[in-house]
């Protein structure tokens, strides 16, 4: 039998009963914090392509967003329970936050016609 993971006070799960439903639990819990965060980086990137800034200005300004939302989370869910983050939830912050500042880098944006 397959429980689902329950998360308690300090945002910590405390029960997993079934590799199937602590898997399920986290995918329904990052897809849904990651719709807004989404969102508003869709926002950013969208109005930020339609200004007349160099590109180099949108990727530093696109940059910052993404850290933020990136860093949001993690400080909302496993910040509540000190001032400091335990080692692991820092090296996964980092792999996720390096992979969007990569990817924003990384990708061509338009030439912006001056």
């Amino acid at each position: 039998m397959t429980k689902l993971a329950v998360l308690n006070q300090d945002g910590v799960i405390s029960t997993v009963t079934g590799i199937l439903g602590g898997i399920a639990f986290f995918i329904y819990v990052g897809l849904v914090l990651s719709i807004p965060s989404w969102l508003l980086l869709w926002l950013s990137t969208f109005l930020l392509l339609r200004s007349k800034q160099r590109n180099e200005i949108k990727r530093v300004i696109l940059t910052a967003v993404a850290l933020v939302l990136s860093f949001l989370p993690f400080c909302l869910f496993l910040g509540r329970r000190s001032n400091e983050f335990d080692s692991e939830p820092l090296g996964w912050l980092v792999i996720y936050a390096s992979i969007i500042v990569c990817g924003i880098w990384l990708y061509k944006l338009p030439v912006v016609e001056e």
